[in-house]
């Protein structure tokens, strides 16, 4: 269809997973079911970390929460080593969890 791209057309899930594909420097889509592990675990992670889920009602994701979650997943998918607290500090503060 003319006029439509294709994000336009992803769901967040989707758009989550094209993103930290790209994070992880990942071409292809052959490791995405264990990508997609990575980051299902890596937003769990965060989440529990900062004591809230990591997407908005609205089902978005601040960019340091979002870049949290990429670095948890790239922990967890190649070794990185991420560096959360940085990230995290001011969510941790702001919801009583410091």
């Amino acid at each position: 269809m003319a006029g439509i791209n294709e994000e336009e057309t992803e769901t967040p899930e989707e758009i989550l997973l094209r993103e930290a594909r790209a994070h992880l420097r990942v071409t292809s889509g052959a490791d995405d079911g264990l990508i997609q592990q990575k980051l299902d675990a890596a937003c769990d992670h965060v989440a529990a970390y900062i004591g809230r889920p990591v997407r908005n009602e609205d089902g978005t994701m601040p960019p340091a929460l979002k870049e949290a979650v990429f670095q948890c997943a790239a922990w967890f998918y190649d070794g990185t080593a991420p560096d959360l607290g940085g990230l995290l500090a001011p969510y941790r503060q702001t919801w009583g969890m410091a």
